[in-house]
């Protein structure tokens, strides 16, 4: 019994020893960047609960505190608690970034399939009005969008979803115009499936994971824009915690000798824009032949 023991299999050991293996092996850039965004993440869904002091309450007599044990971050000339407020305001800060992936990534996939499938005057005229569109820079189109809708969250949004779209669909149209001239497609062509089968059911997974990378490095670009609307005082409105105004606020901190504000506002943007654009590039490296 003692020797039928020793020679069966250690599973245990086997799938731990199997998990350090890929463990070695996989991308540790890819791993650590997925960390810290997803870590992000997580504070912007749960910051407002487990921020330390009301985030647009402070006292005058507490005002620009250097960091300490009860404000770790310190507080800001309003006596406001900047961790608190950068807590709560992660929320906002990648709430607009997302909304403005997630449009231009389904308008610009769209048009990109669809002009890929058709071709010829239709793959001409999507081709133009992209044309068109790369002619505006993204901030300026937000800032026309700002003086003719007026200031606050959704005017930048939709104009930044308008400015990004060309981004994607340029990339995704090339992708889907091999796929569209390769033998399985043909295949389905011939086997009868219709067209909207074809692009939603077998074309559209193949590009998928470049969509997904692109799309994580626009998060990025996005953060920045909306941060930098913000912080000319386009977009969101005080109170509001958003990491661009926060910034905004700290300016006049800053040159006082009181940092804390726009450091810790600051350095949480550049943490997330690197993060979420080391993402998308290995993302994009694993899908390179």
């Amino acid at each position: 019994m003692t020797e039928l023991a020793l020679r069966l299999p250690r599973a245990g050991a086997s799938g731990i020893g199997r998990a350090i293996r890929a463990l070695r092996e996989a991308d540790k850039l890819l791993l650590v960047s997925a960390f810290v965004c997803g870590l992000i993440v997580l504070i912007a869904i749960i910051g407002p609960w487990i921020a330390p002091h009301s985030a647009n309450e402070g006292e005058v007599l507490s005002a620009n505190l250097e960091p300490s044990g009860a404000h770790p971050f310190g507080t800001d000339s309003l006596g406001r608690d900047i961790l608190s407020r950068v807590l709560v305001g992660a929320r906002l800060s990648l709430i607009g970034p997302a909304l403005v992936i997630l449009a231009c990534t389904v308008l610009g996939t769209t048009l990109a399939i669809g002009s890929a499938w058709f071709g010829g005057s239709v793959d001409k005229t999507v081709a133009r009005v992209l044309d068109v569109l790369f002619a505006f820079p993204a901030l300026l189109f937000a800032i026309l969008a700002v003086a003719v809708l007026g200031e606050g969250f959704w005017a930048p949004v939709a104009a930044l979803s308008i400015a990004y779209t060309p981004y994607m669909a340029r990339i995704v149209r090339s992708l889907a115009v091999r796929e569209r001239n390769l033998p399985y497609v043909e295949a389905c062509r011939l086997s009868g499936f219709s067209a909207w089968r074809i692009c939603a059911a077998h074309l559209l997974p193949n590009v998928w994971p470049i969509i997904l990378a692109q799309a994580t490095i626009g998060f990025g670009g996005a953060l920045v824009d909306l941060a930098a609307i913000s912080f000319l005082g386009l977009g969101v409105q005080p109170p509001s915690n958003e990491w661009g105004l926060m910034v905004a606020d700290g300016r006049t901190a800053l040159l006082n000798g009181w940092p804390q504000e726009a450091l810790a506002a600051g350095a949480m943007i550049v943490i997330t824009v690197v993060a979420f654009n080391v993402l998308g590039e290995r993302l994009a490296a694993r899908e390179e032949p």
